[in-house]
Formats: C-alpha cells, structure tokens, sequence
C-alpha cells in the first residue's frame, strides 16, 4: 500500500470514530435543552394555576371568559364566581395539608392503623363530593350569566382546548408505545 492509501484509511477511520459521537452530543444537547424548556412551561404553569388559588376549574373559567366579549356586569359576576372559588379552595388548604401530615406520621409508625386510614379516606371522599357540588353550582352560575352567543363561543373554546390537550396526550402515548 502507498503512503496516500494509508492516510486515506486512517482519516477515513479517524472522521468514522468522532463523526457518531460529535451527532450524537449534539443530539443528546438539544434534547436537554427541549426538556429544560418543556419544564420551565410546567413550573410556570403550576404556579400559576397555584398564584390564582383557583384551581383548574378557576382557571378554566378565567380561560374562556378572556375569549368572550363580556360586558362590564359580565366580567364582574365573573370576578365574583372566581373569587368564591378561590376562597373554597383557600378554606380547604389546611385541611388537605393537615390530612397529608397525619398520614404521614402513620406511615412513620411501626404499624399502620387500616381503620384510621380508611376513616381519613371517607372524610376526604365526603370533602371531594362537596367540592364537587360546589365547582358544579359556579359552572351553573357561569353559563347562567352567558348570553346564548357566548355560550356557543365557550364551547367551541372548550372544543379547541380539548383536541388540544387530547393531541398532546395522544402524541405522547405514542411516544410511550
């Protein structure tokens, strides 16, 4: 072989070795770099879903009237219906935390008591059904300040959050198969 065969083979050798690992680096880069940035969004979602104090369904609500024309008397009935949320939400707090406390000094323990287990379970079931009856009284109260134009507006708003959040859910449940 000449001396140019030989360089030949050895630069071809040298550019296989770093080539993959120089791709794959940067890939591995941009990927962390995409996840950073997908949780920053999370955090910055979390906290303000936590900021509002209002829940989901409080932020649902905030939502959709921000794409309806609401009058003056609208926007109002609106505040007010967030802000009873808020309060419930805000009154519940300390029970939630209370209830995670508890359960965790049981679970600290040697043994844990079913029945205590279970009876902080039907409290919190008890807590879930009010809250629920609740969010559904607000939702009533919403739709019953809407005029029939905005209902339909919220709807098709409702619609387009949904395939979107059902887009997302189904690209990464592909993602996951």
């Amino acid at each position: 072989m000449s001396d140019q065969n030989i360089k030949d083979e050895l630069n071809k050798s040298v550019k296989k070795r770093f080539s993959f690992p120089v791709k794959s680096g940067i890939i591995v880069s941009l990927l962390v770099i995409a996840a950073v940035l997908i949780l920053i969004k999370g955090i910055a979602f979390a906290q303000h879903l936590h900021k509002s104090g209002e829940g989901p369904e409080g932020f649902i609500i905030e939502r959709i009237s921000e794409k309806l024309d609401l009058t003056a008397s609208q926007k109002t009935e609106v505040d007010r219906i967030k802000n009873e949320i808020k309060q419930k939400m805000e009154a519940n707090r300390p029970d939630r935390e209370g209830m995670f406390s508890e359960f965790s000094e049981m679970f600290k323990s040697d043994k844990i008591d079913k029945s205590k287990i279970m009876e902080e379970m039907n409290r919190k079931e008890i807590q879930r059904e009010e809250m629920k009856s609740f969010m559904i009284d607000k939702l009533i109260e919403f739709h019953s300040i809407l005029t029939p134009e905005q209902r339909s507006k919220a709807v098709e708003f409702m619609k387009e959050m949904k395939e979107k959040f059902h887009g997302k859910k189904d690209k990464f449940r592909d993602r996951q198969d």
